[in-house]
């Protein structure tokens, strides 16, 4: 597994070369959207969190790292996957509508 921080560093650093190389070939463009899908489904799919054998707090930010990066270091604006992954991440990190409004009415509520 990557639970240490030194391994999960080693995995970012190869990971990005990968996903750069993956971006440069012709018929492998596509394999860092799969990956940063899985990405996203290994940290909102309930079921696969439980079960992962990342850490949320290094190996999962690192895997978006390394897809990040490779996408800038290989492609020209606009960044197409870049923007999407960081999106997504976005907006999961916002909570939703209807949770505001019930936050809110517990704040202003006296």
């Amino acid at each position: 597994t990557l639970k240490h921080t030194g391994a999960a560093f080693a995995a970012h650093s190869a990971f990005q070369q990968i996903a750069q190389a993956a971006l440069e070939h012709k018929h492998l463009k596509r394999l860092p959207l799969t990956w940063k899908d899985r990405l996203i489904d290994e940290i909102t799919l309930v079921d696969k969190v439980k079960d992962s054998t990342l850490r949320r707090s290094t190996g999962y930010g690192l895997g978006f790292l390394s897809i990040l990066r490779s996408d800038v270091a290989v492609r020209k604006p606009p960044r197409v996957l870049s923007r999407n992954t960081i999106q997504r991440i976005l907006h999961l990190a916002t909570p939703s509508s209807d949770w505001v409004a019930q936050f809110s009415k517990t704040i202003y509520q006296g």
